[in-house]
């Protein structure tokens, strides 16, 4: 939960467990019957729950009537400990919250201040000219329904890319209808007990509640089926990641499998530490998959090179960030790839590739990726040295802190890289290993592209040896 969203919680919780403890401490008892019967009441139907769909669901209990019964005919403490008691209720029937007590009691604070929200309006947004109940009521519901739902939208956005109106939208606004003819029910039970109208009148209402009710099982089964929907199309669109990484390690130096997958156990552990969204943990985790993708386009012999590289091949090797940028562009991903991609050799001082950015200029996403590259490149086996010991490799990356890497990335990858280490190796079993070394001795001659000549050469013994070794090198 970002700090954004915790002020917000906080803030209502705050304000909800303020007007509670007014309530208690100005405590009036005009009607304790009716008070203890809705105290009952919401602990009742606080056992059925309404379920939204979404990455951070929420439940909704029956109990908006009672509520809704309880501003009408009680005082606003009663009323105020009424709501805070089925915020209560529902967080201890609930086998998920009921483990947080925490939880409960901010919830208790939300909903204490909702219940203000809407006793307010249930006495101010309807003249009092206008003698009528159900108009009061459905202003009530209507309160209540958006000091409720907002919340619930603001903690919702977190695990989305969307405006929080949008997430309201979609997610919340089908509710409407169960709050107006939670209204209707309250106004109806209402007048069934001034005398107004005859109870069998009064339960004419029921059609209605099960059309809500119905109404509400559609909505949310399509809710349903369009999340499963977007959560089958992100595991496709990981695996296609994936598929692309392993593209790139069975292009790159054999010496180098599982690079990728330890750099983004590193990376992501790394943006967890430091904070970072849900968006921009997805374009770090995509960034850590993709930023070698650019060696594609670096010829073999510079890559497979068992030495280090001349002044020539480096300037050629140096092009993959902006390649590989340019490949990432084309996927349109829906968070920043791109940049993280095109970064990841950049230095804090300015000493980096391509570009040579300098300090808060590189994305922090590329900064976190250049200590974890820098590292694992370390610990590994090369080509043209063997690897480094894990502390060894580390002192090298503190070495650079502040100079090429950013500090605060390399402090928190120092806390945190041998428990990071041993989550690396827990993957280990989940990596795949191309079979780009297998020998194919089955099938005949191509229709095309089979050099027939140089294979009847060998076969009558052929000794042009400047000729094979020319061929050789051709190769």
């Amino acid at each position: 939960m970002s700090w954004r969203t915790k002020t917000i919680a906080i803030v209502m919780a705050a304000l909800g467990l303020l007007q509670l403890v007014a309530s208690t401490t100005a405590w009036s008892w005009p009607h304790p019957k009716l008070f203890l019967l809705y105290l009952l009441m919401v602990s009742i139907c606080s056992l059925f729950q309404l379920k939204t769909s979404g990455p951070a669901s929420s439940s909704f209990s029956a109990n908006v009537p009672v509520l809704l019964l309880s501003i009408s005919q009680l005082s606003l403490p009663e009323a105020v400990v009424v709501g805070a008691a089925a915020a209560v209720s529902q967080g201890l029937w609930n086998r998920q919250t009921r483990r947080h007590p925490f939880h409960i009691a901010l919830s208790a604070g939300v909903l204490a201040s909702v219940i203000a929200i809407a006793e307010f309006a249930y006495n101010s947004f309807v003249p009092n000219s206008v003698q009528s109940p159900t108009l009061r009521l459905l202003a009530a519901s209507l309160a209540l329904f958006f000091a409720n739902t907002f919340p619930a939208a603001i903690v919702s956005r977190e695990s989305r890319q969307q405006r929080l109106g949008q997430v309201w939208k979609e997610s919340y606004f089908w509710l409407v209808p169960y709050y107006l003819v939670s209204a209707a029910v309250a106004s109806a039970l209402i007048a069934a007990a001034s005398g107004s109208i005859s109870l069998q009148t009064a339960l004419l209402v029921l059609p209605a509640v099960y059309m809500a009710y119905r109404y509400y099982r559609v909505q949310k089964s399509q809710l349903e089926m369009k999340e499963r929907t977007a959560e089958n199309m992100a595991a496709l669109h990981l695996r296609a990641i994936e598929g692309l990484a392993l593209a790139v390690e069975a292009k790159d130096n054999l010496n180098t499998r599982g690079h990728l997958r330890r750099v983004r156990v590193y990376a992501l552990g790394i943006g967890k530490a430091l904070g970072l969204g849900p968006t921009e943990l997805e374009a770090l985790q995509a960034g850590a998959l993709l930023h070698d993708i650019g060696k594609l386009a670096v010829p073999e012999y510079i890559l497979t090179k068992p030495g280090k590289l001349t002044p020539e091949a480096f300037a050629k090797m140096k092009v993959h960030p902006i390649v590989g940028a340019e490949i990432v562009e084309q996927v349109q991903f829906p968070y920043p790839v791109a940049p993280i991609v095109r970064a990841h050799h950049e230095k804090r001082d300015g000493s980096g590739y391509p570009f040579g950015l300098k300090g808060e200029e590189i994305p922090l996403g590329a900064r976190i990726l250049t200590a974890v590259d820098y590292f694992d490149a370390l610990a590994s086996d090369r080509e043209y040295r063997r690897a480094l010991p894990l502390d060894e490799a580390m002192k090298r990356v503190e070495a650079e802190s502040g100079k090429g890497l950013d500090a605060r990335v390399v402090e928190v990858f120092r806390r945190l890289y041998l428990e990071l280490e041993q989550t690396a190796k827990a993957t280990e079993s989940l990596t795949v290993t191309l079979s780009s070394n297998a020998r194919i001795d089955r099938g005949g001659a191509p229709d095309a592209g089979l050099d027939l000549w140089a294979l009847s050469g060998l076969a009558a013994g052929n000794s042009d040896f400047v000729g094979s070794i020319a061929a050789v090198g051709q190769e």
